[in-house]
Formats: structure tokens, C-alpha cells, sequence
């Protein structure tokens, strides 16, 4: 394992940042006795991460970026037979692959905040990729699912300020909206046997509200209210042997 970090101001009072590396790699030492690979069931991970905040002195805002990326490639779909728990040999049919699983993050982010006497002001986006591969066999099969997740949120956020207050207040809106995308496929050495793929999506807009009110020093009644809407549609189809199923049509809930 290796880590590298750095971070501290780029220009005092004004802009300040960090960066972050990390690999890791972790070996196996499974055999495919159909390739002659011999370190299966281990992984390899790689994450970055760079953070910027802009932040003036003696101003009343500041906002912030980060941006970060993960990557793990893995051969962990290593499997033995019920009567041999403990070997190394994987229980597989001649000719299969070796296992392989790889998953790819990315994540964005934007931040502001803005400060007055009595209020504070944060305002936050967000965005999120994920791709995913996995490929491995089953008995006389070879499974492939890849897979694609995106996510975006939004945030905007008031909050009262100071301690003297009777009563404090938090208001604020929201919205985030997921999409993915699901394959999955089954094929035999000679031809397809099974395939399917899914779609999802999901968003949620939102408006909360929260307050406080401190009757004394050691009691506090506090209450809130959110309104929300959610709305998500599904879509499923596949084949098998060249046969279609599923349901080609959308579906909102």
C-alpha cells in the first residue's frame, strides 16, 4: 500500500487545497486450470482526490470544489468446488476465462456559502459517475453484467446565526436525480443463451423547513415539515435462445 498526500494554502488568505493518491493491491493466489493464471482473488485499487477552496479574508462567502476518482479491478469471482474448500484450483469448464470485475468512480462537487449577521447561506451540486464491468464463469456459461449509475444532487440551505436567538430556523430545497442502466448476458462457448437489460431512473424534489424554539436554557421544543415529490420508471426486456421477454414499455410510479 502507498499514500501521498499534500495539502496547505496555495495563497494565503485567499486559496487553499489538498490532493490525496492511494494504491493498493492486494494478491491472490487462486489457479484457473484452463489458463495457468495463478494469482486469482485479489485486488488492485487506485483513488485520487483534489480538493480547492476559495476563501477571502475578511470576506463574507467562500466556495469549494472537489473532484475525486476511484478505480478497483478485481479477480474475485473465484470459485472452488463444495468438496475441495480449501484448494486453489477454481471448479470451472475447460476453456473459461479467468474472472474480472472492475469498478470506476467518479464524484464531483461545488460548494458556496455566504454569511451575514443573522443568516448563513450554503449552496451545494453534486455529481456522481459509476461504471462497473464483471465478467466470470458459471459451469458451461460465461456471465458478463456491466453496469452504469449516475447521480447528480442539488442543495440550497438557510440557516439562522448567532446564540442569542429564541428561536432558530432552517429552511431548504433539494432535488436529486439517479439514473442506471443494468446488462446482464449469459452465453454458452458457441452461441448467446440469456440476455436482459434494465433502465431506472429516479428523482426527488424536496422543500424542508425546521425550527427551534429555546424556551430556556436546558429545554428546547423543536418541529418540522418537508414536502416532497418522487416520481421513478423502470424499463425491463431481455432474450433467451432468441426468444424476447420483458416489458419493452415503460413504467412510472
Amino acid at each position: 500500500r502507498s499514500k501521498f498526500n499534500l495539502s496547505g494554502p496555495i495563497q494565503d488568505g485567499l486559496l487553499y487545497g489538498s490532493v490525496t493518491l492511494l494504491r493498493q493491491v492486494d494478491d491472490g493466489d487462486m489457479i484457473n486450470p484452463a489458463t495457468g493464471s495463478d494469482d486469482l482473488g485479489g485486488t488492485r485499487a487506485s483513488i485520487g482526490n483534489v480538493k480547492l477552496r476559495l476563501a477571502p479574508d475578511d470576506q463574507p462567502w467562500e466556495m469549494g470544489f472537489a473532484a475525486s476518482r476511484e478505480c478497483t479491478r478485481a479477480t474475485q469471482d473465484a470459485y472452488v468446488g463444495w468438496n475441495d474448500i480449501k484448494g486453489r484450483k477454481l471448479s470451472i469448464s475447460d476453456g473459461s476465462p479467468d474472472p474480472y470485475m472492475r469498478r470506476c468512480t467518479d464524484s464531483q462537487t461545488l460548494s458556496g456559502k455566504y454569511t451575514t449577521d443573522d443568516w448563513v447561506f450554503n449552496l451545494i451540486s453534486a455529481w456522481q459517475q459509476q461504471h462497473y464491468s464483471r465478467t466470470f464463469p458459471s459451469g458451461s456459461l460465461i456471465v458478463n453484467i456491466p453496469q452504469r449509475w449516475n447521480q447528480d444532487v442539488q442543495e440550497l440551505r438557510a440557516a439562522t446565526l448567532g446564540d442569542a436567538r429564541t428561536v432558530d430556523m432552517v429552511f431548504g430545497l433539494y432535488r436529486q436525480n439517479t439514473r442506471e442502466k443494468l446488462n446482464s448476458a449469459y452465453d454458452m462457448p458457441t452461441m448467446p443463451y440469456l440476455s436482459s437489460t434494465g433502465y431506472t431512473t429516479a428523482e426527488t424534489l424536496a422543500a424542508y423547513s425546521d425550527l427551534t424554539w429555546h424556551l430556556t436554557d436546558r429545554f428546547d421544543i423543536g418541529g418540522g415539515v418537508r414536502f416532497s415529490h418522487d416520481k421513478s420508471s423502470t424499463q425491463y426486456h431481455g432474450s433467451m435462445l432468441g426468444n424476447p421477454f420483458g416489458d419493452q414499455s415503460k413504467t412510472n410510479d
